[in-house]
């Protein structure tokens, strides 16, 4: 089968980036064109275009390979080059089952880059668990903390009411290690199709979490690295990636990413989360000035923590577990109402548990706790019916929750209308009937 062109067009538009896909990888895939936007004092004109596609490029590369089909494109970076298909081994290593046979041909290749060595490196910040660990580990070599707002929870970053306050909180914080803050928008959650991707994926609906996730927050940060210049980019993971589960932040897949002479690296690998949090508990009771923690899925109004969903309860109640008062960390919800949030969604069976890595962490917490309640240490409760809830989550059978939720019926049901509605957004003619169950609560 003869290559079709991958990329039609490249185009700088001052401090944006905009690629428009070839037409037959448009139309099969994507719902609209790619962008991503840096800092206005990024000289990006300045780059070739063999860094300039790296972004999209990343983003779209686990498509190529999924389709079976050959693509073209004029050019790449020579390390980019060999490190794609270091790329794809790891992709076959994780899925084993899923054939990722697609071709990229590009016309030529620019003459590959020595290392840059450690100096001037960068970390990918979130304001979550395991980015502010690593800030903190690895404060003597990082210079730049690179935020890249599409991807901070569930939560629009087009609202601009709250854009001073992320700037304000990035960078003052990074401002207080000695670094710069860097951030980015980019529609790369967005711009592929999910309704396309049937039949591509078992759940297209984690496309992002399990394949895209890793390598296009990466792929972002290219333009940025040629542009500082940075040698090094760090990637703060959780413990062998969520507890060793497949995903598209795998240490497999995000180790072997490369360009022009920069090498990622994961950091914090070797901790849990808990483990994490100590350590971000002690760096307070050591002295050091407070700061805030960002876990949150839905962050609110003004980029604060919402209390409510499963990471700002993980987080509350593991400092909870530490001894560490959930307030000095820039949270509004005390550990008495969190303990009875999670006992409201844990009864009513809200609590998301999707796989066995959030059990482990919710199992790291409760096991804290324990442990502060049999040496009868303080967890920040004052009132004897405080003391019950702790009590009550000290015992929960966690397990058998997870059990719960991933075999009940309430699980079925919406996986059920997941694939529905992925098939009506891709087929209309389904009709109103179809639409009218999706819409039943």
């Amino acid at each position: 089968m003869a290559s079709a062109e991958l990329i039609e067009d490249v185009a700088v538009h001052g401090s944006r980036i905009v690629v428009k896909a070839g037409r037959a990888f448009r139309k099969r895939y994507l719902a609209e064109d790619f962008f991503v936007e840096y800092d206005a004092d990024i000289p990006l004109s300045t780059l070739g275009e063999s860094i300039l596609v790296i972004p999209f490029l990343l983003n779209v590369m686990p498509l190529v390979w999924r389709s079976g089909r050959s693509y073209r494109i004029p050019g790449l970076d020579g390390d980019f080059t060999a490190s794609l298909e270091d790329i794809r081994q790891a992709f076959r290593t994780v899925y084993p089952r899923v054939p990722w046979d697609g071709e990229l041909v590009p016309g030529r290749t620019t003459p590959r880059a020595a290392s840059r060595g450690l100096a001037n490196a960068a970390l990918l910040f979130s304001g979550g668990v395991d980015s502010a660990y690593s800030s903190l580990a690895q404060r003597d070599v990082v210079r730049s903390h690179i935020t890249v707002q599409s991807l901070l929870g569930r939560w629009s970053w087009r609202n601009e009411r709250s854009q001073t306050a992320i700037q304000e909180y990035f960078r003052g914080y990074a401002a207080r290690l000695g670094c710069e803050s860097r951030l980015i928008t980019s529609n790369l959650r967005t711009f592929i199709s999910e309704a396309r991707l049937v039949g591509l994926w078992p759940d297209p609906r984690r496309w992002m979490i399990e394949v895209q996730h890793g390598l296009g927050f990466l792929g972002l940060c290219a333009p940025l690295t040629e542009s500082l210049p940075i040698g090094q980019l760090l990637l703060a993971s959780c413990e062998r990636d969520h507890y060793g589960l497949p995903g598209g932040s795998h240490p497999d897949i995000v180790s072997a990413v490369r360009w022009a002479g920069v090498e990622v690296r994961l950091d914090g690998v070797e901790r849990t989360r808990q483990e994490k949090l100590r350590a971000i508990a002690a760096w307070l009771d050591n002295g050091h000035p407070p700061f805030e923690l960002r876990p949150c899925l839905r962050p609110a109004e003004g980029f604060r923590n919402c209390g409510v969903c499963e990471k700002c309860l993980q987080t509350i109640l593991g400092l909870a577990g530490e001894g560490s008062d959930p307030l000095r960390f820039g949270f509004t919800t005390t550990v008495p109402q969190a303990l009875s949030t999670l006992r409201e969604q844990v009864l009513g069976n809200q609590l998301p548990m999707p796989d066995s890595g959030e059990l482990l962490q919710w199992q790291d917490i409760q096991r804290a706790i324990r442990e502060r309640c049999v040496e009868g240490v303080g967890v920040g409760l004052s009132e004897p019916d405080e003391a019950v809830d702790l009590a009550w989550f000290a015992g929960l059978d966690l397990g058998r929750y997870f059990r719960r939720c991933q075999r009940g019926p309430r699980y079925a049901v919406r996986v059920v209308r997941r694939r529905l509605g992925l098939f009506v957004d891709r087929w209309p003619s389904l009709g109103r009937g179809v639409r009218r169950v999706l819409r039943r609560r």
